[in-house]
């Protein structure tokens, strides 16, 4: 692209000229090895020892530096193989921007950084009680990061925080650039000031959305997918039971062909969901129990999706519509791979111990959805208690909110609205 035409000629003020001690390729080759064959190398015993609280220390040029080995924590199984082989060098860049918007970090960051040693790469920003660490995936180091700067003499081109990652993934899935992220990343603030003007972008230019939540910190502390950020084929439908819930989504779009996995069950009148490995799901369709046309139509159809949290609503006023005493909605996650989650709320009726989740049109036991979709609840209000809720902050006080803040804490909202009533009412 001819706005980037100038990016080889600019990359060269940061060409390394060095090259890498021999001590410090030895502690690139060290961490490629599993822990096992680590702990029991011999290079332990010259330059690397090995602690008590699964860290290493490198001992070079009269100095410790004390490191993690990135792969040995909690990661997703694609990048513990990944992070092993050399195709860590390859897969870096985008790994590091995934992970900076998904791991469980405080202040996080990605540097774009250059090395006396190496060309220019990109490494993760961090704090632990205050003090700054390195995640490198091309080293698979986990280091404090005076003591990274220092060993492998980086310096940085650009540092980009949470909302700057946002506004970059924004841009490049706008406008379909992903060949050019790492001129995005390098060009952060330049490319922002030209793109800014586009309408496509006006989003960012507010400070309050529609119900007043600020925007940027919304952004920061995790709103807008977020955690969901540069997510690879190897971090979506990754999860458990991914390739029959596939076959269970599109069979309750179209439930008029049975696939592989799915019979219907003449004996308890319900369809089963069956794999030799997993066991037996046993199902209804909600689109069967529902009499309403228009919904109907909409569970038979992908315009299902994307709107959990108020479809929940939709389906609770259908559940025991005089016995509102057991059903609940329930805000909730599931898993999305070993480590990720996306957020999902749905209904229960405790009576029945039985789960209605409108979003894949499905009726099933609760413990066996549990177990389907691996989910987890993190909030759940009664019907009841959603009526007062409703009833006291939007059609009384005239509050505005979307309904994942009622389903996740609407509790608190109410709590705090009645602490503080004479503030919001005259």
């Amino acid at each position: 692209m001819e706005k980037f035409s100038n990016i080889k000629e600019f990359l060269k003020q940061y060409e390394y000229d060095l090259e890498i001690p021999k001590e410090i390729e030895l502690l690139v080759s060290f961490t490629y090895d599993t822990k096992e064959t680590r702990d029991s190398d011999n290079r332990i015993d010259s330059i690397i020892t090995n602690n008590k609280d699964r860290s290493y220390t490198f001992h070079y040029e009269e100095k410790e530096y004390r490191f993690h080995v990135f792969s040995d924590f909690d990661l997703q199984a694609c990048d513990k193989q990944s992070l092993k082989k050399e195709e860590r060098v390859e897969k870096s860049f985008f790994r590091t921007l995934k992970l900076a918007c998904s791991m469980d970090i405080l202040e996080p960051k990605v540097v774009l950084a250059y090395s006396s040693y190496i060309s220019p790469f990109s490494i993760i920003l961090f704090k632990i009680n205050g003090i700054e660490k390195v995640i490198s995936y091309q080293h698979n180091l986990v280091m404090n990061k005076e003591d990274y700067y220092h060993l492998f003499q980086c310096q940085e081109i650009n540092v980009v925080d949470k909302f700057d990652l946002y506004q970059i993934y924004y841009m490049i899935t706008s406008l379909n650039d992903m060949q050019h992220i790492f001129e995005y990343l390098t060009f952060t603030k330049e490319i922002w000031k030209e793109l800014s003007k586009k309408e496509i972008m006006k989003y960012f230019h507010k400070k309050y959305d529609v119900i007043g939540k600020n925007c940027h910190n919304a952004i920061v502390l995790g709103g807008h997918h977020f955690d969901h950020l540069f997510f690879d084929t190897c971090d979506i439908y990754k999860m458990r039971y991914a390739e029959i819930i596939k076959e269970l989504k599109a069979f309750t779009e179209n439930p008029k062909k049975l696939p592989k996995h799915i019979t219907y069950n003449q004996e308890k009148g319900c369809y089963k969901l069956e794999e030799k490995h997993f066991g037996v799901f046993n199902f209804h369709l909600l689109s069967d129990l529902i009499m309403d046309e228009e919904i109907q139509k909409n569970l038979l159809s992908k315009d299902r999706y994307h709107y959990c949290h108020g479809n929940a609503h939709v389906i609770a006023k259908f559940i025991h519509p005089n016995d509102h005493d057991h059903v609940w909605i329930v805000a909730g996650k599931c898993k999305e791979n070993e480590n990720d989650f996306f957020y999902h709320s749905w209904v229960e009726d405790d009576k029945e111990n039985i789960v209605f989740d409108y979003n894949n049109n499905i009726v099933m036991n609760r413990d066996k959805y549990y177990q389907l979709f691996e989910a987890e609840a993190i909030s759940k209000t009664s019907i009841v208690e959603m009526q007062e809720i409703v009833n006291t902050l939007i059609d009384t006080a005239d509050f505005v909110f979307y309904y994942m803040d009622l389903n996740y804490f609407g509790k608190e909202l109410l709590e705090d609205f009645k602490r503080n009533e004479k503030i919001f009412v005259k």
